[in-house]
């Protein structure tokens, strides 16, 4: 996952985001979200309304979860946190 799948990517909204599978690419957006102090990041597919959360599923992977976004849209207070290449687990799209 990432614009540069090995060299990671950041965590802000507006990220573009590419997912790899069998040397296919999706492409999509990184949307970030917050309600108070927690942020929850989503994936949405590139031409797509349907948006993924980002559900740890242990170290280095995620599950894309297909859910309705909580929260409002950062406007410029977001994480910008860094993030190594993630492995998907699991992912009805892809």
């Amino acid at each position: 996952m990432g614009t540069n799948a090995a060299g990671g990517f950041a965590l802000r909204s507006g990220e573009p985001v590419d997912f790899v599978s069998a040397g296919q690419a999706t492409h999509g957006t990184l949307l970030v979200f917050s309600d108070g102090p927690v942020f929850r990041a989503y994936w949405q597919p590139q031409g797509s309304e349907e948006k993924y959360a980002l559900a740890n599923a242990g170290p280095d992977s995620v599950r894309l979860v297909s859910t309705p976004v909580q929260g409002t849209p950062t406007q410029g207070v977001q994480p910008v946190t860094a993030m190594q290449p993630l492995q998907v687990l699991s992912c009805p799209k892809l």
